[in-house]
């Protein structure tokens, strides 16, 4: 079993590295990761970059 202080250490650690996603739940990002790769790709392939967005409610992320 872990020590008690390697626990801590490890819960300090994910606390402090993880992103706080809490604006999410209220608001929508203006870019992702994603739409920013596929805007390079889209420049680097010559093309003008396009972006449509849908923002949708999905059953696995709606409260219950």
């Amino acid at each position: 079993m872990a020590p008690p202080a390697a626990v801590f250490a490890l819960l300090v650690y994910a606390y402090v590295t993880l992103p706080d996603v809490r604006p999410l739940k209220t608001s929508n990002p203006s870019t992702t990761a994603f739409m920013e790769l596929r805007d390079r790709e889209a420049l680097a392939g010559g093309r003008k970059p396009r972006r449509v967005q849908r923002w949708r409610v999905t059953d696995a992320s709606r409260p219950t």
